[in-house]
């Protein structure tokens, strides 16, 4: 048994400064660590069997997909109060399913206003894996990690390793852009942040390896998409998707403004493009900038 069908609960995280990016906002990892954290709160304080069953190890819970997008282009700092609202509705019986909707609320005299939602989905881990639909491959930047094997990858590795790879590419290749955000100057929301885990690791493995490429742009929009690539003995593996789109904003005094994407990272976004449709794209932005 996984979950007893629809249960709700809520959970009141608190922000520091460790939650915050560059420009203060709370960085877009944490929307899904305050799912986690409610999710494990709710198990450990209303099904203990089952929590204590899983950290044993024996009724493992496998999380297939995990998705958040981001409804606040302020979205949450130091001092904000924040609630986090969680519906779980599983299925009854050996090998059911289980699925999570998060809400993610910020409290003000108005009340609750919402900033972002998620969902999660699990499987018990005898289950077979949802079919994994091959995508068109072309050029791409990598991100390689090393990995213990006295230690199991949780999907928060998997995200927050979405997001060294997109701020690695920056820093090798469009530096400029990466010191206006550093100084407040540029900030690249990200709106939505998804995760698809296609199979089941090998016991050991050596390192995991991202491959991030374009999928889709428009004038202060781009949507990038990652293939995970298990190394260990047997060989290499695919057995993980995941997807961010982020849209490009103008910190100045008086806020945060829609801008369009810099030139260098066009540029930069060009090199590492196989598809002509994408690349008369950014053409068409790298000539709408110069004419404004």
């Amino acid at each position: 048994m996984v979950f007893r069908t629809c249960m709700q609960t809520t959970y009141r995280p608190r922000i520091t400064f460790q939650d915050t990016n560059v420009v203060g906002n709370v960085y877009f990892l944490t929307f899904f660590r305050w799912q986690a954290e409610c999710r494990d709160e709710w198990l450990r304080e209303h099904r203990p069997e089952i929590w204590d069953a899983i950290r044993a190890g024996e009724s493992p819970l496998v999380l297939t997909q995990w998705s958040t997008r981001f409804d606040d282009p302020f979205g949450a700092t130091v001092g904000d109060d924040i609630q986090v609202s969680m519906a779980i509705d599983g299925s009854e019986g050996e090998g059911g399913e289980g699925c999570v909707s998060a809400t993610i609320a910020r409290l003000s005299d108005k009340g609750l206003e919402t900033i972002a939602s998620g969902s999660m989905r699990f499987m018990n881990a005898q289950q077979c894996f949802p079919h994994q639909h091959e995508l068109p491959r072309g050029p791409c930047y990598e991100f390689t990690a090393k990995c213990s094997p006295k230690t199991d990858l949780n999907p928060l590795d998997l995200l927050a390793w979405q997001g060294k790879c997109r701020e690695l590419f920056l820093a090798d290749h469009a530096p400029d852009a990466l010191r206006r955000v550093a100084n407040r100057q540029l900030a690249l929301q990200t709106t939505s942040a998804s995760l698809e885990i296609h199979d089941l690791l090998p016991l050991f493995i050596d390192e995991v390896r991202v491959e991030m490429r374009l999928q889709a742009i428009k004038c202060g929009q781009m949507s990038v998409h990652f293939d995970y690539f298990a190394r260990a003995d047997e060989g290499e593996m695919r057995f993980a998707t995941g997807s961010q789109r982020m849209s490009s904003k103008r910190c100045c005094e008086t806020g945060i403004y829609p801008c369009p994407l810099p030139d260098d990272i066009l540029h930069a976004l060009e090199s590492f493009t196989g598809s002509k449709a994408l690349l008369e794209k950014i053409g068409s932005i790298l000539a709408f900038n110069d004419s404004s």
